[in-house]
């Protein structure tokens, strides 16, 4: 059995992938800000056992004791993330700085670090699967809090990857998707994000991918479907 931890599961894709890998017999922990039915209950199927815990409440050590001592191998999905704020330094709030570095850095490190030391404790291997992004590799005008913690979650992944052998760092560029997050986007004013026009367009032309099967194509190529 494989046990998989999944960050972002409430919408889009996370929660394309999370219905996906529930019909499977991995055994799998949810983690998002919202819960997915409003009293963070302990989610379960036929197969295997879910839960879904809120971010904002939840004491992230106690992962550890959710994580079973019989599994094959650890996976950690790194799909939980936020565009906004949206817009040029100097204006954006102080506080959306620090709900963006918390759910696109700090909240994924903590993670990683407490399922590696599960990992090395049961003597299993560790797979880390990081749903990135283009502008985790280049600049964006307006989107400075995602472009920068996007990329130091990456080089973060990186250096765990360069530190084990015995652990795999997958990082996966979904490319744009019809999601909450381009609409947020699209919602922004030119002064916010310079390049809104082009995204606008994805979504008029029909560009925009469907997570469902941007989600069924991931998790085939990863071998867990």
């Amino acid at each position: 059995m494989k046990t998989i931890i999944i960050t972002g599961i409430a919408k889009g894709l996370g929660y394309s992938m999370y219905s996906l890998l529930s019909k499977t017999r991995c055994y799998i922990v949810g983690i998002d800000k919202e819960s997915m039915n409003n009293n963070n209950e302990t989610l379960a199927t036929i197969n295997n056992l879910t839960m879904n815990l809120s971010e904002e409440s939840l004491d992230l050590s106690k992962i550890n004791n959710i994580l079973p001592d019989q599994t094959e191998e650890i996976i950690f999905i790194n799909n939980a993330g936020i565009i906004k704020p949206i817009g040029k330094v100097g204006t954006i709030q102080d506080l959306s700085i620090v709900e963006a570095t918390f759910v696109n850095f700090i909240s994924p490190m903590r993670i990683a670090n407490i399922i590696k030391s599960k990992a090395m404790k049961l003597g299993v291997h560790m797979r880390i699967i990081n749903i990135s992004t283009g502008a985790a590799n280049k600049p964006f005008p307006g989107w400075s809090m995602y472009c920068s913690t996007k990329c130091g979650i990456k080089m973060f992944f990186d250096c765990i990857d360069r530190e084990d052998e015995s652990i795999i760092v997958h990082h996966i560029d979904p490319g744009v998707m019809d999601t909450g997050m381009q609409q947020l986007i699209r919602d922004a004013s030119f002064e916010q994000f310079p390049l809104r026009d082009k995204f606008v367009e994805y979504k008029s032309k029909n560009l925009l991918q469907k997570p469902e099967d941007v989600a069924r194509n991931i998790l085939t190529k990863e071998g867990l479907l």
